[in-house]
């Protein structure tokens, strides 16, 4: 299965607290780091899906399913070719893909 590459942009509670990395983990989203940039806080997603739409739904799902958060915008995440950053250590690094978007879509659940 191909892997799409994302940001879930995310409103709520501080994604840089130890217990929401513990969850998101949990939720089965070890293929994503969190980060915050000028107050922004967003997901990176690395999702192995057989379509660009099923990894988006499943990862949405999985972070409100945490609970104490709405995501409210999703993007195309434009990390380097073969980079991939681990949750367990801290993400992707201060040059974060939330800060280098180039395209942007509302989200909607319909």
């Amino acid at each position: 299965m191909p892997v799409h590459q994302f940001t879930l942009i995310v409103e709520g509670r501080d994604l840089q607290d130890d217990a929401f990395i513990d969850r998101l983990f949990e939720a089965g989203c070890d293929d994503a780091a969190a980060g915050r940039i000028d107050g922004v806080q967003y997901v990176d997603f690395y999702r192995e899906a057989a379509s660009y739409d099923e990894a988006v739904l499943s990862a949405v799902a999985a972070i409100e399913r945490i609970g104490g958060f709405q995501v409210i915008r999703v993007a195309d995440c434009i990390a380097p070719r073969g980079h991939r950053p681990h949750l367990r250590n801290g993400g992707a690094g201060g040059d974060s893909p939330a800060a280098r978007m180039s395209t942007s879509t509302p989200f909607t659940n319909s």
